[in-house]
């Protein structure tokens, strides 16, 4: 039958090619067997030998930055450093003036030393020359006093049998009472300065002294901050002022870096790697 005698020959014609396909899929296993053995192989070896020639690649470091500022403003007066120099922790970078700040510690000096000069004055009260001045003037007064009685005296005596005049009579006596409120006042100087100054008095004037000196100190550290002191030590990486420029608060005016914490990053061509 035509049809039973063409399927014969496809059957005889596909047993002939099934023999060709598995030999070539055999021969690509091979090779992909003995080519994996060679990779294999070859990473497990090892070469001793040193490597001949250099790579040169390119690359940044990189440090912690520390950025110095100041807190306070004005002219940046003397500049210690330079870019790339080596500094210690509490190196002076820099000095900034500030006239307010200098002003308010001027003052400060003024008022303690005042402070201190009221203290000195009457700590030590009362010397031999603080009562010898209050004698004086105790004596003084009386002899003022004592002249006032004697000029209201000689005035009834003029005009006995009859009365002084009103107003002259007004006057004298108005002068013996001031002379008799001065003698009064007198004594009780005298009496203070021979009892010395009061311990309450005292208190208040070394309250003050204390109170100034506070002032003072801290006036000084203000200025303190104006001369910049290096954080860390380092190196200068960047000084982003010069000497005479306005340093404005709280602005970056010194970088440093630390150098003992440094990353490097270098990139390779894949050639050499």
């Amino acid at each position: 039958h035509p049809a039973i005698i063409n399927t014969t020959r496809y059957q005889k014609y596909h047993q002939r090619l099934i023999p060709s396909r598995l030999s070539t899929i055999l021969v690509i296993l091979a090779i992909l067997i003995t080519a994996t053995t060679t990779m294999i192989t070859g990473c497990n070896q090892t070469d001793d030998r040193p490597i001949i020639g250099e790579i040169i690649a390119t690359g940044f470091i990189e440090g912690n930055t520390y950025d110095v500022l100041s807190d306070y403003g004005g002219i940046v007066k003397v500049l210690n450093v330079a870019e790339n120099d080596q500094v210690s922790t509490g190196a002076i970078l820099l000095n900034i003036e500030n006239l307010e700040l200098l002003n308010l510690y001027e003052q400060a000096i003024l008022a303690e030393q005042s402070a201190e000069n009221k203290l000195l004055k009457w700590d030590e009260y009362p010397t031999v020359q603080d009562i010898s001045m209050a004698e004086a003037n105790l004596a003084a007064k009386q002899t003022a006093f004592i002249e006032a009685e004697a000029n209201l005296s000689l005035l009834e005596i003029a005009y006995r049998p009859q009365d002084p005049p009103k107003p002259e009579r007004r006057a004298v006596r108005a002068a013996l009472k001031i002379a008799r409120e001065e003698l009064t006042l007198a004594r009780a100087q005298l009496d203070q300065v021979k009892a010395g100054l009061p311990v309450q008095q005292l208190d208040v004037l070394k309250a003050n002294l204390a109170s100034a000196k506070a002032s003072t100190s801290f006036q000084a550290q203000l200025l303190e901050r104006l001369q910049i002191a290096s954080p860390i030590s380092g190196i200068v990486h960047q000084i982003l002022v010069k000497t005479g420029e306005i340093a404005t608060p709280g602005a970056t005016l010194i970088r440093l870096i630390d150098p003992r914490d440094l990353e490097i990053t270098v990139y390779v061509p894949v050639s050499d790697i």
